[in-house]
């Protein structure tokens, strides 16, 4: 009995050692990729309070920005200065904007939550039953269409998905925007949850409801091909197995 009881808390022990150790290492890679990217927009060709300004501000004006954006520092010191104020969850003003960069992403992450959810239903769905008929035909002609579509959803990159998407679905055959999330001469909802869809429905809007689906369409699918055919795989493995 306490042979059973220590072997439990070493495993418990080993898990809570193994979480951690993947916590740190996550947290390290995140600051390198944080660093990576802050010293390459900094070395990139261009002064940013002047593109801020544009080219005919004054030169103490743009000074006065450089200073408040702390671009007279040396490098690793704007940086010190920027991952300060991200760990405080202040990221800075858009150049673009003029706006706080957390208000800009507030803004965008309902719509890219809401691609996220979509994406996961595609993979979860036709994963699990292309990976399911790929296993029950196992050998037949339906097994290895599911096996050519698995990988070929894993080999390629989702961007020729897209590309492929548009150019078929956009303009040879225009049944699919190609962009935006719901159309110009379509009345949006009134923002409940910050996802169009579940908006519409609340609000009982079907006409954009179904707008703003089809909108959902090619990026879902240009997305989810990779982890769908992963699944895929998995699935019929597993089943293949048993």
């Amino acid at each position: 009995m306490k042979g059973t009881q220590f072997d439990k808390r070493s495993r418990l022990n080993r898990q809570l050692i193994y979480i951690l150790r993947r916590l740190i290492y996550s947290i390290l890679v995140l600051l390198g990729l944080s660093l990576v990217i802050f010293v390459i927009s900094r070395i990139m060709p261009g002064d940013p309070a002047r593109m801020a300004l544009g080219s005919r501000a004054p030169v103490e004006v743009v000074q006065r920005l450089r200073a408040e954006m702390h671009l007279d520092k040396p490098i690793f010191i704007q940086y010190a200065y920027w991952l300060k104020g991200a760990v405080r969850g202040d990221f800075g003003k858009s150049l673009i904007t003029d706006r706080p960069v957390m208000e800009d992403i507030m803004n965008v992450f309902p719509a890219t939550l809401e691609l996220a959810f979509y994406i996961l239903i595609f993979m979860t769905v036709i994963g699990f039953g292309m990976g399911t008929l790929s296993a029950r035909y196992r050998d037949t002609w339906l097994d290895n269409m599911g096996r050519i579509i698995s990988y070929l959803g894993v080999i390629t990159p989702p961007f020729v998905f897209a590309l492929f998407g548009m150019i078929v679905f956009a303009y040879l055959i225009p049944i699919l925007p190609p962009m935006g999330r719901i159309s110009p001469d379509i009345a949006a909802p009134a923002k409940i949850t910050g996802f169009m869809t579940v908006d519409a429905l609340i609000q009982g809007n079907f006409i954009a409801f179904f707008d703003a689906l089809r909108h959902l369409v090619l990026p879902t699918i240009s997305l989810g091909l990779v982890g769908m055919a992963e699944e895929s795989r998995i699935i019929r493995g597993s089943v293949c197995n048993e």
